[in-house]
């Protein structure tokens, strides 16, 4: 049984679906101001996704309307969109709550998660229909860490049997007395000295409280992706085993020769920083430094520097072939030790975008050391099921991540806190108001509503979450929101999903339409949303998946506004202290 089941030609549908639907979450804020606004388009996001839901859980037809085919919009979904008339008021009062400074940013793992998870559960528990679901939705049997100690025990221990919580076993570490990092030829009379924060950032792998890379060559690994399905191997004919390497982020460009050589403008995952990572150590690399530019990473290097003293976050006891430091360099930092090697930055460039790259090995030391202070904690996925009539063992997870990045250094205006109002208040906001909608009617199919944890860390929540649900429940589809529109009425919407798997979109398209709206293909596929949220961990699993948002014709607006603003929040409140909530 599966998303397959509904009343549509799927092979019909998947030729007429859009080729390249990725502009996910649509991060709109005014222009240069600290403020979010909820209005008209959260409202049409929030009803679209009552109807997706609709279709996919009260198993009404992809026509919305009801099962006796008289043309007429289902009334279970009409009660529902109604309960949406008054949701403004739920939306901007969760969303206040959720991004003020009392929760101190929703780090993971912090007081101000806590805070934020308790709040969380008490809205469902309000509700008469959702039911806390942790120990029944997932396997939550694991091995215990010892809390603090950096030293996993092999206690096992079980939710109880009514917990809203399923916990997240993570390990953080935050870098202490770090070092510059220096590189040299050992002819130099002074070796190229960079900062952390300004020049380079980094994580690490590892459980130790010190790190000590000191060695006398790098290798310079193009690209760094190993693609069969592309004919294309960057680490063919060498052993990077206990090798530092120093690679460009995102994909080789597309060629006069072969145009469509990687999705030609869209990012595919091989472009990603975390399959940079991932391939990396499984080829044993001790050490990987990315190249950063705005372009190729899709934001400006603040983005990373603005967190790069606080405390990184990985799963416990997951890492196999660890890196000593996951890193990120500038590219005046990768221009500076590439002009060291008696190159260029454009060189090296030029060589990894060519197919017949082979892999450089310079004679160049690399020196950087770094104290880490560890713990090992929990985050918390918050879970609550509506559970279904007839199929209640069939499922659709609608998801949202809590978490943000709590407290950092103070920004120019002497602010510390990262409220996350936008991203991601907005949609567990959401997730709250949808959960709402749906209380009091009996779906065919059971609802999961998970508020996860960990996202900004690398999806860690969700990704949780899927690898340890339970083998009694088939997941039929995720439905994620992560920003939501809150600029104004659109005439269109723009969801991420698996190219590869379209099976999704006649129901997106159905939620469209009752909306009065279309389906639009991506304005920005260089970005690679698809693999920025809670979706990801699904769709790695070949499991029906899509992120809402709202597209870019703006009612009312000119046709470079939604563009400008993208870039507006990109460069000023992405990942800023100043992505605040402000009620006027």
């Amino acid at each position: 049984m599966g998303i397959e089941d509904f009343e549509f030609d799927l092979e019909q549908t998947q030729s007429a679906a859009p080729q390249v639907p990725r502009l996910g979450p649509i991060l709109l804020t005014p222009e240069n101001k600290r403020k979010l606004l909820v209005g008209a388009g959260v409202a049409i996001i929030a009803a679209l996704v009552i109807v997706i839901g609709a279709v996919l859980v009260l198993q009404i037809s992809t026509s919305g309307s009801s099962k006796e085919g008289d043309g007429q919009k289902d009334p279970a979904l009409i009660d529902i969109l109604s309960r949406l008339s008054n949701s403004e008021k739920a939306i901007r009062t969760h969303l206040q709550y959720l991004a003020s400074d009392l929760l101190q940013g929703r780090g993971t793992g912090t007081i101000g998660e806590d805070l934020a998870v308790a709040y969380i559960s008490t809205q469902f528990s309000r509700l008469r229909s959702t039911v806390p679901v942790a120990s029944q939705i997932t396997n939550v049997s694991r091995t215990a860490d010892k809390r603090d100690s950096g030293v996993p025990s092999t206690v096992n221990t079980k939710a109880a049997d009514s917990s809203w919580f399923q916990d997240v076993p993570l390990f953080g570490s935050q870098a202490v007395n770090t070092s510059s990092l220096v590189v040299s030829d050992r002819t130099a009379l002074v070796p190229l000295s960079f900062q952390f924060g300004p020049d380079f950032v980094f994580k690490t792998d590892t459980t130790k409280t010190f790190v000590d890379l000191n060695v006398d060559s790098f290798v310079f690994m193009g690209f760094g992706i190993d693609a069969p399905d592309y004919n294309w191997n960057d680490y063919k004919d060498i052993d990077v085993t206990d090798k530092v390497l120093i690679m460009f982020v995102n994909d080789p460009p597309a060629t006069t020769a072969e145009p469509t050589l990687f999705q030609a403008e869209a990012l595919t995952y091989y472009g990603r920083w975390m399959y940079k990572y991932e391939e990396a150590r499984r080829h044993k690399a001790r050490a990987v430094f990315l190249i950063h530019t705005d372009e190729m990473a899709g934001y400006p290097f603040t983005v990373l520097n603005s967190t790069s003293g606080q405390e990184q976050i990985q799963l416990a006891n997951t890492t196999e072939n660890q890196l000593e430091f996951a890193a990120w360099i500038t590219q005046s930092t990768a221009a500076s030790i590439a002009t060291l090697c008696s190159t260029s930055y454009d060189a090296w460039l030029d060589a990894a975008s060519n197919r017949s790259f082979v892999p450089q090995t310079y004679d160049v030391s690399i020196s950087l050391q770094s104290g880490f202070v560890n713990r090992f904690f929990d985050g918390k996925n918050v879970l609550a099921m509506i559970k279904g009539s007839t199929k209640p063992n069939e499922v659709v997870i609608f998801t949202s991540h809590h978490d943000h990045f709590g407290i950092g250094t103070p920004d120019k205006n002497g602010d510390r806190i990262f409220n996350g109002a936008l991203d991601n208040a907005s949609g567990v906001a959401l997730l709250l108001s949808i959960a709402e909608a749906f209380d009091g009617f009996t779906p065919e199919r059971s609802i999961v509503f998970a508020s996860v944890t960990a996202e900004e860390s690398g999806l860690l929540g969700s990704e949780y979450l899927v690898s340890h649900l339970s083998s009694n429940f088939e997941v039929i589809a995720n439905i994620n929101y992560d920003a939501m529109n809150v600029f104004g009425a659109t005439e269109d919407i723009a969801p991420l999903y698996d190219l590869d798997y379209r099976a999704i979109y006649p129901v997106l398209e159905t939620a469209a339409t009752n909306e009065k709206m279309t389906v639009s293909p991506d304005t920005e596929p260089s970005q690679g949303h698809l693999f920025r949220s809670d979706q990801l961990p699904f769709v790695k699993r070949h499991i029906p998946a899509a992120d809402i948002s709202s597209g870019c014709k703006f009612v009312g607006k000119s046709a470079d506004f939604c563009l400008t603003t993208l870039d507006s929040y990109r460069n000023n409140n992405y990942h800023q202290r100043t992505d605040e909530y402000d009620e006027s």
